[in-house]
């Protein structure tokens, strides 16, 4: 039941505790904490942990047929693009 609290999902924990107090402070701060959180993010989930394979959960499954393969492919898909669609809504609205 408790599968999803892994190092990823505390490290997110931590992350949001830190964006939270940096937003009460000024937009320009705020834009510039949101980007370096962005890179962060990139960095660590693509190169720092195991290649995106949740080993822990997959076992929970036993049919091997390839029911989890196009579910896996969309994680994989948003975990490259959701951290390079936010600079770019950043980079946006710096000047907003």
């Amino acid at each position: 039941m408790l599968l999803w609290i892994n190092s990823e999902a505390v490290l997110g924990c931590c992350w949001d505790v830190v964006v939270a107090v940096l937003l009460w402070q000024s937009r320009a701060v705020a834009i510039g904490s949101g980007a370096v959180v962005a890179l962060s993010y990139f960095v660590i989930v693509n190169f720092v942990f195991d290649g995106n394979t949740p080993a822990a959960a997959m076992s929970v499954y036993h049919w091997h047929y390839g029911h989890l393969l196009n579910y896996n492919g969309l994680a994989q898909t948003i975990t490259l693009v959701f951290p390079l669609l936010l600079l770019f809504h950043l980079w946006r609205i710096r000047k907003v």
